[in-house]
């Protein structure tokens, strides 16, 4: 059965133009912002809203010792679920067979109790929590259980020559839909952070539309239901902003549609993923 997607336009940002001083000298000239091509980066702490109606934007967030910290937690989740023992460098060089128990499964991708806990204690975490999008965590859902009282942040891992199957774009919502999760507890934003890319050769593709305008089928996994979109855009309908490890893409969770960028690097590319209520 195909769903069309109804969804009710929130205004959750607001705009005050008085803090984004970078931002109104980079808006003055008319010719240097017709040539840029990327997403320009900041950081975080300034920001008071999404810029241009994008519905995104790129910030720095992770600083090298708290990068090294994500990535070790990582690490001893991988080493637990796997082999024992296993450094980050090690991770980035598994193959998809020696990866695929938690490929599939995204319960084994969760970030721990304690593991939260060394998370809400990096400088960087505490930034993103003084800045406009606030960290409140969203809950996660379960398979089985829908909604459960635990914070939805997870890994994921996109091996070299996986990603970008274009019917799996999605809007964060949809799956929010399919567990029937009230508005008032659905997630305002994604954080989606780059613990190791290779920019220009994986990353996140993404777009702000209209959702009206997209259908999704539901189909049934072992791990749950998901949304399989109809009639996908192509690769080049998406914005694919080049990110490195340490920064952070921050999107809207009701109308931005996303995917993982093809792999085209020689590592597995690893992000971490937290959803802001």
């Amino acid at each position: 059965m195909i769903v069309q997607y109804m969804v009710i336009r929130m205004n959750f940002l607001s705009l005050n133009g008085g803090t984004l001083t970078s931002w109104l000298s980079y808006y003055e000239n008319a010719k240097l912002r017709s040539k840029v091509r990327c997403v320009v980066e900041k950081e975080v702490a300034n920001v008071d809203t999404m810029l241009l109606g994008r519905g995104y934007e790129v910030v720095s967030l992770f600083t090298d010792n708290d990068l090294s910290i994500i990535q070790e937690m990582i690490a001893n989740s991988v080493s637990k679920s796997l082999i024992d023992g296993l450094t980050f460098d090690r991770v980035l060089k598994l193959s998809k067979s020696e990866l695929a128990p938690i490929l599939r499964n995204k319960e084994l991708r969760m970030l721990s109790a304690e593991q939260i806990g060394q998370l809400k204690n990096t400088a960087s975490f505490k930034k993103l929590c003084s800045s406009h999008y606030g960290c409140s965590l969203a809950k996660a859902t379960h398979p089985l259980f829908g909604q459960i009282d635990s914070p939805e942040i997870y890994f994921r891992i996109v091996p070299p020559g996986e990603g970008g199957a274009k019917e799996l774009g999605h809007i964060d919502w949809w799956y929010d839909d399919l567990y029937d999760i009230k508005l008032d507890q659905r997630p305002k934003f994604k954080v989606w952070i780059a613990i190791h890319t290779e920019p220009g050769l994986n990353g996140l593709l993404l777009k702000k539309v209209n959702p009206n305008e997209f259908q999704f089928q539901t189909i049934r996994t072992d791990f749950g239901p998901r949304p399989l979109l109809v009639d996908p855009p192509n690769q080049d309908f998406y914005e694919f902003p080049e990110i490195t490890p340490g920064q952070a893409i921050i999107f809207e969770s009701n109308n931005v549609l996303h995917l993982g960028a093809p792999n085209k690097g020689c590592f597995n590319r690893i992000s971490l993923e937290i959803s802001i209520t």
